[in-house]
C-alpha cells in the first residue's frame, strides 16, 4: 500500500499479552506499522506525575479509579509519543480495538484534510449527528460532526495540531475520564468529529477500568448517586459542553466541506 502517511500507535498493558497479540496480529493484516505504549496503571512511575485532580472531581461525583486515571496517564503517553514522531497525523489505539478491514484507507484519507479537524473518533458507542457536511469516505463512510462526543476513546485520530492541544489540556489536569475530558475540548477552537460507520469497535472482553470510590483512599465500590452540588455541576457542564458544540459545529461543517473542495 506504499509509505505509511500517519504515526499509530497502541496502548497495551505490560502484563496483557494475549491483547497486544491481538491487536498486533489485526494491524499487520492491515499494513499498519504501529508503535506500543506501555500503558499506565494509575500509579506514577519514576520520573512521572499523575496529572488527575481529585480536588476537581469532587464536585462532579465519585473519585476516578485506578484504572480510569491509568487510561488517561497512558493516553498522555501516547500523545507525547505521537508529537514526538513529527507526523502530520496519528492514531492512538486502546488494545481491544477492533479493525474494520479498510482501516488504513479510511485513515489515510482523513490524513490528507488534517486542515480540516483537530480529532477523529473512529469509533462510535452512542448514535447521533449534529451536522452532516456530506463529504464522503471511502466504503460508503463518511465523516460527521458527532451530536456524542463524550463516549468512547478506543480509537483516534488526531492533527499533530489537535495531539498538542489535547495532550496540553491533561498536562493541565483532568477530572474526567479521558473520553470525556477529550470531548469537552470540541469547541471553535477544537474541531472534533466522527467517521460513520465506524472503522473501529471495541472488541468484547473484560473491563480493565474498575470500580470507584467516593473520595480518595476510600474502598473502592461503584460510586455512589450524584447529590446536590454534585448534580449542579454536572449540569453544568453539559450545558457548557452543549453550547459550545452548537456554536462550533457550523463551522466545523463549513472546514471540512472547503478542505474537502
Amino acid at each position: 500500500m506504499g509509505v505509511q502517511s500517519f504515526f499509530c500507535c497502541f496502548i497495551n498493558l505490560d502484563r496483557s499479552v494475549d491483547r497486544r497479540e491481538s491487536l498486533e496480529a489485526q494491524l499487520s493484516a492491515a499494513g499498519v506499522a504501529a508503535t506500543r505504549i506501555s500503558a499506565s496503571n494509575g500509579v506514577a512511575d519514576v520520573g512521572e506525575h499523575i496529572r488527575y485532580r481529585p480536588d476537581w472531581r469532587r464536585w462532579i461525583g465519585g473519585q476516578l479509579g485506578p484504572g480510569e486515571i491509568g487510561c488517561a496517564e497512558s493516553h498522555r503517553r501516547a500523545l507525547r509519543a505521537l508529537i514526538e514522531s513529527g507526523a502530520p497525523a496519528g492514531v492512538v489505539l486502546e488494545d481491544d480495538a477492533q479493525l474494520s478491514p479498510d482501516f488504513r484507507n479510511v485513515v489515510e484519507h482523513l490524513v490528507t484534510r488534517t486542515s480540516a479537524w483537530d480529532l477523529v473518533r473512529l469509533e462510535q458507542r452512542k448514535q447521533g449527528v449534529l451536522v452532516d457536511p456530506g463529504v464522503h469516505l471511502p466504503a460508503g463512510r463518511k465523516v460527521v460532526v458527532p451530536r456524542n462526543v463524550t463516549f468512547g476513546s478506543t480509537a483516534m485520530l488526531y492533527s499533530a495540531r489537535g495531539a498538542r492541544i489535547a495532550l496540553a489540556s491533561l498536562e493541565r489536569g483532568y477530572m474526567q475520564p479521558v473520553d470525556a475530558h477529550l470531548g469537552s475540548l470540541a469547541g471553535p477552537g477544537f474541531a472534533l468529529l466522527q467517521v460513520v460507520p465506524p472503522v473501529v469497535t471495541e472488541r468484547l472482553a473484560d473491563s480493565l477500568i474498575g470500580k470507584r470510590s467516593e473520595f480518595p483512599g476510600a474502598a473502592m465500590r461503584l460510586s455512589g448517586s450524584r447529590e446536590g452540588v454534585q448534580r449542579f455541576c454536572n449540569r453544568l457542564l453539559r450545558l457548557r459542553r452543549s453550547v459550545l458544540r452548537r456554536v462550533s459545529s457550523r463551522l466545523a461543517a463549513s472546514r471540512l466541506r472547503a478542505a474537502c473542495r
